[in-house]
């Protein structure tokens, strides 16, 4: 049997990036198996399914199904859950990993990347745990028949770096023996590998605490932000926030910097539903809490208002609750 076939790629969250990522494996024949968080054992009919990946064109792929619970031995694995659902994923697949496994993380938010290395002390060596940000504009929906559609609506890139919350950060891409990281690059994503990826993150963040927040409200794609005075103000407001809050921190992140790369971001995702506003349509837990309100609590460190952030922090708080 082929040795890729004994080492699939596990994604564990089969949400819209997980199913891209899916896709993609797919795309290049290279083996990956998706996740379900699910307590309920799929059913044979449920462990291989046929999706569609939807561009300029479609193609039907058929990609594989797996319950965490059943995962005897993870080397590489992909995770796409939500960043509040990362304790209970990591929960679910710890008995499948291993010292030498490698995980690479993409979560809006921040605290992460400290949260999984400290989850999996003494189980993953850490310099194997790789953050990473996705700037893809991807959603999920079904056509008449139940088809799953991946909707690849607007092309960014996935960057990757080091493990920053530990000591030594080796800024080598991972694992060189086995070609690890080359598949990823294979993927056709734009996926890099980037030496200052908490830098990434931390501009991520401030680009996500505008765009998703306003387009939750609102209930708008991401390019309406364009068409609108009004929530053209409301972003900058937010970014303005955002980076008196980094320039307290001494991160070297300037507002104008924030403002231009979200305003990139708005046009390069400009049909895509952010991740915030399809949860909210779907009466899902969003990502508010390690968004806005993660920027909220370190600027209580600071005596900073941030009056923007506060008030869609609590808007949204409250659209969960009812």
């Amino acid at each position: 049997m082929d040795s890729k076939q004994n080492n699939p790629w596990f994604i564990l969250g089969a949400g819209s990036v997980g199913h891209l990522l899916a896709c993609k494996f797919a795309q290049e024949q290279i083996p990956s198996v998706l996740l379900s968080r699910s307590e309920i054992p799929l059913s044979a009919a449920e462990s291989v399914k046929e999706v569609q990946y939807q561009t300029e064109h479609s193609i039907l792929y058929q990609l594989s199904y797996q319950a965490s619970g059943d995962c005897n031995k993870i080397n590489r694995l992909l995770l796409t859950v939500k960043a509040h659902q990362v304790i209970t994923a990591i929960e679910e697949v710890k008995h499948a990993l291993h010292e030498e496994s490698e995980i690479f993380l993409l979560q809006n938010g921040m605290g992460i990347t400290e949260l999984v290395t400290e989850l999996l002390a003494g189980i993953v060596n850490p310099t194997n745990i790789y953050p990473g940000t996705n700037t893809h504009g991807v959603y999920l929906d079904k056509n008449k028949n139940g088809l799953i559609r991946v909707n690849h609506v607007g092309v960014g890139a996935i960057s990757f770096g080091g493990n920053f919350s530990i000591e030594h950060v080796i800024n080598n891409p991972p694992s060189s023996e086995n070609s690890c990281f080359k598949e990823l690059q294979n993927l056709n994503l734009n996926i890099r590998w980037n030496e200052d990826i908490e830098r990434v993150l931390w501009l991520k963040l401030a680009v996500n605490a505008a765009i998703n927040p306003i387009t939750a409200v609102n209930d708008c794609l991401n390019g309406e932000l364009l068409k609108s005075r009004e929530l053209q103000l409301q972003v900058e407001k937010l970014c303005h926030e955002t980076s008196l809050l980094y320039a307290q921190m001494a991160l070297e992140i300037t507002e104008s910097e924030i403002i231009e790369s979200t305003f990139r971001v708005i046009k390069l995702t400009n049909e895509n539903q952010s991740s915030m506003l399809q949860d909210l349509k779907s009466n899902k837990v969003t990502e508010i809490e390690h968004i806005n309100g993660y920027l909220l609590k370190l600027s209580d460190n600071y005596d900073l208002d941030m009056n923007q952030h506060r008030h869609y922090y609590q808007q949204l708080k409250l659209e969960t609750i009812l």
